[in-house]
């Protein structure tokens, strides 16, 4: 093949491979000049935060290593991809990536954008870094042909966008440039020149006020623009009217028995909790009587979906029923179970202590503070099917303890028969039973029956007391032992991690120093991350689970309970919604929506519901998995199936309808791709107005490293949206708050989960990102899913992750 190229493009390509020559020559001189002294000077702000991390793990306690290791391979995992960024000189193999020249006045400038600057005026070389630079937001903001008016520094410059290129490079040399008039790409070695391949796009067009260009609508890629057109589009993003599409299936799973669990599963977009709530109305509309929508609760596992599903229920007609987190609800019921003060005190998260709890527990729970997470050793042994065995088992334990105490102090005394008839030790089983049986001893003098009333007086004080009995619990090295066995067994190293963690929990502080003038503790400088005198997240079930089974029910019921993402809840914390939905019936009536290939959380102890009805003992009546895919395209249903390679389900959901192709995009530099997606959402925001647009991360720091470099090249309607617990976020962004409006969220995946986007952007899909793992192929399965129209995919051409089919690496790496 041999050049074809118009004499036009012969230009703007001579131009590009002159400028580069330029570049080479003069990185050339400078790796000359580079002594190795400075190259061993310099250092990636994410090494040091790996050997800082490295020194805490050699100088901590034992029972903190284990945080600091997850977060040492957080922290490594973000560095994989920003450390080689931020270390050393221009790199000679792609030195930049955009091309500006800018004409202000009667002087024209080059000015090169790229991951490190290098500026040498009398070489006629101006790279400047991307991401601070402040000429380069002129790259990010405008188009060939706009005119800008911006504060560079401390100067005013107006002037006129000349060209605007993106140039990519292999080997140090040029391979392809793109600019409003074409694409062009290097022909291989063993042909000659240059080929076109791609015709010029839609010219720019100019409108707004000054230092505002306003793009038409124009693709920046030859595949295609991001976005279908908003005529399929709703511009409420909230609840689609889906009641006449409901299948028979699904309305068999709707209307299915009004007593028992039922199970909803099925894949991402099938509907589940669509059903889910439209059961809740069925319910009371159908068995008004039984069924009052203010006795009726839906828990979701993730803080996000509480909003989503509350704008929901309102098109049900079924006002009152009150939507809350697993976290909210487990934190108020244990402040009912355990009384109001003793539940403050439990939920307070800043670490202050609390006021006005009275009584032996509510005063031992005065200093307790919440810390944000349970480490992942600690949270896998207190979410193991282990503990609730363990707590049935301590109850036991105290039971017989109570009838082996009476036996040996009522033998032989006076009454010792009637006694023993009234206290009837073989039917007791809660509490209640205990003080029922101390009520009808109140009046009877008798030896036996004071030295009896005295017994059960010391069983009722010492039992009631809920907090002893969850110290005792989460320190007991035989009766937590079951969780070094069975199909989810804990490695001994990391029991024992685990142990050390809650003997800390427990542990009673040493005496403070005390301001005697305002008799107040001294601020000591405690660290904020020390469990003792602490609770964690994962406590709250365990409290409650105790309470159950001293109580035998908490001191409220529902109706009906709807559990939505079930499948990312333990069976200890659904154990206390079992019990809380068996309302006036005895039987529970309960409905619980997932998907266990949807997982976020991977230390929950179940693999698929038969194990969870074993763990919670129960029979529950699980209907046909739904199997049609109503939110997303064939494409992506395909895409998504692929990801999760081995842990997909051996049956393929079908969706009902076709749609735009699944595309990866590979980039050089994350500044290339910054600039592709700047482009494209700018043009999409101005030609669909109402399309909803996710831009999904693996981690939050990439999200928050995404939406600063998208805001800087002025992408509209932007949104940084964070995870509850994620601290830091930016002035203006929602620390777990999603909108649900039209516009773009920028967030990472476990935080969609459950939610929908008209287009998704996936990015970084690198082997760094997305190894071959477990934990990456549900995440990647679950942010493809929340795509309902189009899904985009980026990558690093160099690194692309395992998880990707290669017939679609092998496109984007061959694409111009």
């Amino acid at each position: 093949m041999t050049e074809t190229l118009e004499p036009a493009a012969r230009r703007i390509v001579d131009d590009e491979v002159e400028m580069a020559a330029r570049v080479g020559r003069r990185i050339a001189r400078s790796l000359a000049e580079r002594s190795a002294a400075r190259a061993e000077d310099q250092r990636v702000r994410h090494d040091l935060d790996l050997i800082a991390l490295r020194d805490q793990i050699g100088d901590a306690r034992a029972e903190d290593v284990p945080a600091l290791m997850a977060a040492m391979m957080r922290t490594a995992g973000v560095a994989r991809v920003e450390g080689p960024r931020a270390a050393g000189m221009v790199d000679p193999q792609a030195p930049y990536f955009g091309h500006l020249k800018l004409k202000e006045g009667a002087r024209t400038r080059d000015v090169l954008i790229g991951k490190r600057g290098m500026i040498d005026r009398e070489a006629g070389v101006v790279i400047v870094d991307w991401r601070d630079a402040p000429v380069s937001r002129l790259y990010y903001r405008y188009d060939e042909g706009d005119e800008y008016e911006e504060e560079l520094g401390d100067k005013l410059v107006e002037g006129t966008v000349q060209a605007r290129r993106t140039v990519s490079f292999a080997g140090g040399r040029v391979v392809r440039v793109r600019c409003p008039a074409g694409t062009y790409v290097r022909l291989p070695d063993h042909e000659q020149g240059w080929r076109t391949v791609s015709a010029a796009g839609a010219p720019s067009e100019l409108k707004g006020g000054v230092g505002k260009a306003e793009r038409a609508p124009r693709p920046a890629s030859p595949r295609g623009p991001l976005g279908l057109g908003d005529a399929h589009l709703r511009g409420d993003k909230h609840l689609p009217e889906i009641t006449a599409l409901i299948d028979a299936k699904q309305f068999d799973a709707m209307t299915a028995r009004d007593s028992g669990v039922v199970v909803l599963q099925g894949g991402a977009g099938s509907g589940k909790t669509t059903i889910a709530l439209h059961r809740v109305a069925w319910l009371c509309f159908e068995h008004r009587d039984r069924f009052r929508p203010e006795r009726v609760a839906v828990v979701v596992a993730q803080p996000q979906l509480v909003r989503y599903v509350e704008q929901l229920l309102p098109a049900l007609d079924v006002a009152g029923v009150r939507v809350q987190s697993w976290h909210a609800w487990a934190m108020a019921a244990v402040e009912r179970t355990m009384g109001r003060a003793a539940g403050r005190a439990a939920g307070r998260t800043d670490g202050r202590a609390m006021r006005g709890s009275s009584g032996r527990a509510g005063g031992r729970l005065l200093q307790r503070r919440l810390l944000p997470e349970a480490p992942p050793d600690v949270a896998r042994l207190k979410k193991h099917p282990a503990l609730l065995l363990a707590v049935r088992a301590q109850w036991r334990a105290a039971l017989q303890r109570l009838a082996t105490t009476l036996d040996a102090e009522l033998r032989g005394r006076r009454g010792e028969h009637e006694v023993r008839a009234a206290v009837n030790i073989d039917a007791v089983s809660v509490l209640g039973d205990v003080e029922d049986a101390r009520a009808r001893l109140a009046r009877a003098t008798s030896d036996a029956a004071v030295c009896a009333r005295r017994v059960l007086d010391r069983f009722l004080d010492a039992e009631r007391d809920v907090l002893t009995a969850w110290e005792e619990l989460v320190t007991d090295r035989q009766l937590l032992a079951g969780a070094l066995q069975g199909a989810h067994a804990l490695e001994l190293q990391t029991f024992d991690a685990a142990l050390r963690y809650t003997a800390r929990q427990v542990e009673e502080p040493a005496d403070r120093d005390v301001d005697l003038e305002r008799r107040v503790p001294v601020d000591d400088g405690e660290d904020p991350d020390d469990p003792q005198e602490a609770f964690d997240p994962c406590d709250a079930a365990l409290l409650l689970a105790i309470a159950i089974e001293r109580n035998g029910a908490l001191p409220f019921d529902y109706d009906h309970l709807v559990v939505d993402e079930a499948q990312d809840l333990a069976a200890i914390e659904l154990w206390p919604l079992v019990v809380a939905a068996r309302g006036r019936q005895g039987e529970a009536s309960m409905t619980l929506a997932g998907d266990v290939v949807q997982r976020v959380v991977f230390d929950n102890g179940w693999d698929d519901w038969a194990e969870l009805e074993e763990q919670l003992q129960i029979r529950a009546h699980a209907i046909e998995p739904f199997r049609l895919a109503y939110r997303s395209t064939e494409e992506v249903v395909r895409f998504s199936r692929a990801a999760l390679g081995p842990l997909a389900p051996p049956t393929a959901p079908r969706a009902v309808r076709s749609g735009a192709p699944v595309e990866l995009f590979a980039f050089s530099d994350p500044g290339e791709e910054i600039a592709f997606l700047a482009d494209h959402l700018r043009s999409v925001m101005a030609r669909e107005p109402r399309a909803s647009v996710a831009l999904l991360c693996r981690y939050p720091e990439r999200a928050r490293f995404y939406a600063a470099m998208l805001e800087r090249a002025e992408v509209p309607r932007l949104r940084l949206v964070l995870g509850a617990g994620e601290a830091d976020a930016p002035a203006g962004a929602s620390a777990d708050e999603f909108s649900f409006a039209p516009g773009i969220d920028v967030t990472h995946v476990a935080c969609t989960k459950g939610l929908e986007y008209d287009y998704v952007i996936l990015t970084e899909l690198t082997d760094a990102m997305y190894p071959d793992q477990i934990a990456a192929r549900h995440l990647l399965h679950i942010g493809a899913t929340r795509a309902a129209h189009q899904l985009w995919l980026t990558t690093a051409r160099d690194a692309p992750s395992p998880l990707l089919p290669r017939e679609l690496v092998d496109q984007a790496l061959a694409a111009p």
